[in-house]
């Protein structure tokens, strides 16, 4: 009976150390495995930067973009006008140009009869 008691004490024991063995094995994986979800997470939290950052880069380029077409329709009314001015100061131009074709014609007609008028 004694011989028994310390057969199973020494079966005990033998296996209360391969629990603590095993116990150490699981406790030395989960603390891996937490610097590995720790890693993770500072990976995650730089991703989520850069997405931020990108986000903030479309959003401004989004802004200049409405900025450019803003002032590319100014710049298309400004020379639309530009245009208008141009055409009618053009339009008066070829106006004055016929008054001066035919003030040139009248006088040169009288200079033609100033002319006759003197060789006579």
């Amino acid at each position: 009976e004694l011989d028994a008691a310390r057969l199973e004490n020494a079966t005990l024991q033998t296996q209360a150390q391969q629990m603590l063995r095993d116990a150490e094995r699981v406790s030395t994986l989960a603390r891996e495995r937490a610097r590995l979800l720790e890693d993770k997470a500072k990976v995650i939290e730089g991703l989520q930067k850069v997405v931020q950052d990108g986000e903030a880069a479309h959003l401004a380029a989004d802004d200049e973009l409405a900025s450019l077409r803003i002032e590319l329709a100014r710049a298309r009314e400004e020379s639309g006008a530009q245009a208008a001015r141009l055409q009618a100061e053009a339009h008066k131009a070829q106006i004055d140009a016929k008054a001066l074709g035919g003030r040139v014609e009248e006088l040169n007609k009288e200079l033609t009869g100033a002319s006759e008028a003197l060789e006579r």
